[in-house]
């Protein structure tokens, strides 16, 4: 960017104007500096001299020296998108003797728009006075061409991951969605399923009728459980709570689970569990997956077979192993076990299921951090084992009166026990209302309230002070987490047990709403036993 007066130089044969270098080193320098594409220039402020390399003159489309070169032609060049720019950067440094250093797009000879990245300092005499302009400009369209697309790939993939995240969050609300809306009328199937089951007046045929619609419930209720779990797991779109859990108190629990079909089909079930084991995973999860494994051991068995299931702590790990008599695996077909949707050529027989038990504990147990397999020969019966962490400390066992079947807990109350309890129940599902109603009904000592409205469930319990709260998550004004926090900011209901009664069945939920402060979490389809059960256990009954 040399003046126009200090650009007549001859070109020498390095083919630069001016004089040829004066030294080896200026002659490498020069030579370095063209092999890079980067042109230099150099104007003396106290004799006027101007240098100039073709290759300064070649990025702006020239391939001869032009016999003048003054800044005006340079900046002519330069698109007019950027002039303010470059000539506010140029003076400004000229002006404070300041180094320069900017980017910006010229127009060729030939009309081609391209990148120049162009520098420059201020040379000073003994004096401080400035001597010398000293600059190189380099063609960086390449290198600016790359950054482009770069920045549009990133674009590109931020927009791909937010399109991604819409839709999984568009997944996860129609699976909870969808978890809501089958759970609801099965709430009403299961729930009074199990209440005419109860009655003595019911015939034999009626009983055999009630058992079936019973059985046909829990097998649809299983079925959504896993077909609505697998896609989020398959994801990695789930919560998982870790923390120390008892081997010897899942292991009771998963045989409370399964006693019905043991008995169904006259199994026998054999539990040998290190009793102060521990692991580090999600109960309810470790729980799920024993309750697959074991349900398969029981339903694919023989008729009066057996089902082992052992626990055994090695090193920093604990196995799990659910063995059982039945038929056996064909050796070609244990590659498929694990896959969901697999029946292992037994889709039309007469064992339930979707085949996605199986490809669900398998993700499940890798997301807590272990690994599961299986062992079979045929005529001999089928071994499944599944690792996991062990716990750092050991759980010490709980009373052991909290693995026995809920049935077993339910005890004679004292006179005191016996007196009438309030328990007041917000829900907007009237199915839901008759059946609990039905269910307390048989309970001697309860006084139920109910509502669909969480603001008016807030007044009746300003009014009657119940023992007990009963909460649907969903309710037509207020969500459960509202009323629950208004209720414990209220006198009368900071202390009481409050029990979600829910369809909100998706991963997370019940973690939430124990730290929200829920003092029970039990999902829809209601288990009768099981809500007397923590009745019982909260305010006494009948």
């Amino acid at each position: 960017m040399a003046g126009s007066e200090n650009a007549r130089r001859g070109e020498g044969r390095s083919g630069q104007a001016g004089p040829e270098p004066s030294s080896e080193l200026d002659e490498r320098i020069g030579v370095a500096l063209t092999a890079n594409g980067i042109g230099v220039w150099e104007l003396d402020l106290t004799d006027h001299s101007a240098y100039r390399s073709l290759t300064h003159d070649q990025i702006f489309g020239y391939q001869q020296l032009l016999p003048e070169w003054s800044y005006e032609v340079f900046i002519d060049h330069v698109l007019a998108e950027d002039r303010e720019y470059v000539d506010t950067r140029f003076r400004t440094a000229v002006d404070t003797s300041a180094p320069w250093d900017f980017e910006c797009r010229i127009r060729r000879l030939d009309g081609e728009i391209r990148w120049i990245w162009a520098t420059g300092r201020h040379v000073v005499d003994e004096a401080g006075g400035v001597r010398k302009l000293l600059g190189t400009v380099q063609d960086i369209t390449e290198r600016k061409q790359v950054e482009q697309h770069l920045v549009q790939a990133r674009l590109e993939a931020i927009a791909a991951k937010a399109e991604a995240e819409k839709a999984n969050r568009a997944k996860s609300e129609f699976l909870a969605s969808m978890s809501h809306e089958l759970r609801t009328p099965l709430n009403a199937i299961l729930g009074f399923g199990q209440i005419l089951s109860e009655d003595p007046a019911a015939s034999a045929e009626q009983t055999q009728f009630i058992g079936e619609i019973t059985r046909a419930g829990q097998h649809l209720r299983a079925l959504v459980d896993e077909i609505l779990d697998l896609p989020r797991l398959e994801a990695g779109d789930v919560e998982l709570d870790l923390r120390s859990v008892s081997c010897g108190e899942v292991s009771a629990a998963a045989r409370v689970l399964v006693e019905p079909l043991l008995q169904e089909r006259s199994i026998t079930l054999e539990v040998r569990a290190c009793q102060d084991a521990a692991v580090r995973a999600d109960p309810f999860r470790v729980k799920q997956v024993l309750v697959n494994l074991l349900a398969n051991a029981i339903k694919y068995n023989e008729p009066g077979g057996s089902v082992i299931l052992e626990v055994a702590q090695e090193g920093e790990s604990v196995w799990f192993t659910v063995s059982d008599s039945g038929e056996g695996i064909p050796r070609d077909k244990l590659e498929e076990v694990f896959v969901r949707f697999g029946r292992l050529g037994r889709e039309t027989g007469s064992i339930e299921g979707a085949g996605v038990g199986l490809a669900l504990s398998k993700r499940l147990v890798e997301l807590m951090g272990g690994t599961i397999g299986v062992e079979s020969t045929m005529g001999v019966g089928s071994r499944f084992w599944f690792w996991l962490p062990r716990a750092e400390e050991a759980l010490a066992p709980t009373d052991s009166s909290a693995l026995r079947d809920c049935s077993e807990k339910e005890t004679v109350h004292s006179e005191r026990e016996k007196a009438t309890k309030t328990i007041l129940y917000i829900e907007d599902n009237p199915a839901s209302v008759r059946l609990v109603a039905r269910i307390l009904g048989k309970e001697s000592g309860f006084r139920l309230l109910t509502t669909p409205s969480g603001t008016v469930g807030l007044e009746l319990g300003a009014r009657h002070k119940p023992d007990l709260m009963l909460l649907d998550i969903n309710t037509a004004d207020l969500n459960g987490f509202e009323v629950l926090s208004r209720v414990r900011l209220s006198e009368w209901g900071r202390d009481i047990p409050v029990i979600a009664l829910t369809a909100n069945a998706m991963a997370g939920d019940s973690s939430r709403a124990e730290a929200a402060g829920f003092n029970a979490y039990l999902t829809k389809p209601i288990d009768v036993v099981v809500l007397r059960s923590t009745l019982n256990q909260y305010v006494g009954g009948g």
